[in-house]
C-alpha cells in the first residue's frame, strides 16, 4: 500500500509529459496549415507562441495573483534562450519538412537530455543510455537519407532543434529544483517573446483571420503543452521525462498521414524503430 502511494507522484508525471506530447503535436498540425499559405514563416510562428504565453502568464500575475519569486536565475536564463532557439528550429523544421520527419528528427532529443544532464544536472549516464544514444542517431541518419542527392534542410533543422532542446530539458531540471512552475514559465515567455521577436521582425507580415485563428490554436495548444510539461518535470526525471514524450511520434505520424498525406517510407520506420526501442529500454531499466 505504501509504495503504492509513493508511486502516485511519479505516474501523475509520467500522464502529464504524454499529454504534453500531445498539445505540442497538435500545435504543430495547426502551424503547418499556417505554413501551406505561404505567407508566414517559422519565426513569426515562434514569436506568435511566446506571446500568446507572454499575455497569459501577465495576466495571471497581474490579475491573479501569481508571484515571480526567482531563486537562482542562472537556469531560467539559460532555459530561456535554449528553448527559444529549439522552438524556431523545430518550426522551422515544420516549415520546410513533413510534420511527421520534424517531429521524428526533434524527437531525438532524450539523447541530448541524457548527455546534456550529464554536465547541468550531475545525472547519471550508463552504457545502456550509450548504446541508445548510438541507436538513436542512427535512425535520426536514416531518416535525413544523407545518402541521397538533395537533403531536405527542413530534416537537418529538424535534428539541430532536438539537440538544442536537450540543452533547454536539462536547464528546465536545473530551474525546477529551486523554482516555482509560474516563474520558469514566466522567465520563458518574456525573454522567448523578445528573442522570437528580434529574429522575425523583418518578415514580419500581419495575419489575415484564417491565419490568426489558426496561429491563436497553435499558439495556445503549445503554451499549454509548455506549461503541462513544466509541471510535470516535478515529478520525473530530466531523462525518463523525455522517453515518455516520444509518444508524440506516434502523434505525428497518424496526423500527418491522416491530414498532409505524408509519405512513410522504410527508411524512416526504421528510423523511428531505432529511436524508440532504445529509450524504451532506458525506461524499463530506470523503473526497476
Amino acid at each position: 500500500m505504501i509504495s503504492k502511494l509513493k508511486n502516485k507522484p511519479v505516474l501523475y508525471g509520467y500522464f502529464l509529459t504524454l499529454g504534453s506530447g500531445l498539445l505540442f503535436t497538435v500545435s504543430t498540425v495547426f502551424a503547418k496549415y499556417v505554413n501551406e499559405m505561404k505567407r508566414i514563416d517559422a519565426c513569426e510562428i515562434s514569436f506568435v507562441r511566446f506571446m500568446f504565453g507572454i499575455a497569459i502568464v501577465l495576466f495571471m500575475r497581474n490579475f491573479m495573483g501569481f508571484k515571480v519569486r526567482p531563486v537562482v536565475k542562472k537556469g531560467l536564463y539559460l532555459r530561456a534562450v535554449y528553448n527559444s532557439i529549439a522552438v524556431i528550429l523545430f518550426y522551422l523544421a515544420v516549415q520546410y519538412s513533413s510534420i511527421t520527419n520534424a517531429n521524428l528528427l526533434n524527437m531525438t532529443y532524450p539523447v541530448f537530455v541524457a548527455i546534456c544532464s550529464v554536465f547541468v544536472i550531475n545525472e547519471k549516464i550508463t552504457l545502456k543510455i550509450i548504446i541508445a544514444i548510438i541507436l538513436s542517431m542512427l535512425g535520426a541518419v536514416l531518416i535525413i537519407k544523407p545518402f541521397e542527392i538533395t537533403i531536405n534542410y527542413g530534416d537537418v533543422f529538424g535534428i539541430l532543434s532536438a539537440a538544442v532542446a536537450g540543452l533547454a530539458i536539462a536547464y528546465l531540471k536545473f530551474a525546477v529544483n529551486t523554482e516555482d512552475t509560474f516563474t520558469i514559465l514566466y522567465y520563458l515567455f518574456f525573454y522567448g517573446t523578445i528573442i522570437t521577436f528580434v529574429i522575425s521582425i523583418r518578415t514580419f507580415v500581419l495575419p489575415d483571420k484564417s491565419e490568426f485563428i489558426l496561429l491563436t490554436l497553435s499558439s495556445l495548444t503549445a503554451t499549454a503543452g509548455q506549461w503541462v510539461l513544466t509541471y510535470g518535470m516535478k515529478f520525473v526525471s530530466a531523462t525518463v521525462s523525455s522517453i515518455i514524450s516520444m509518444t508524440r511520434i506516434f502523434f505525428a505520424a497518424m496526423f500527418g498521414i491522416i491530414l498532409f498525406n505524408d509519405t512513410i517510407d522504410i527508411f524512416i520506420i526504421i528510423g523511428a524503430a531505432l529511436i524508440i526501442i532504445p529509450n524504451i529500454l532506458i525506461l524499463k531499466e530506470k523503473n526497476k
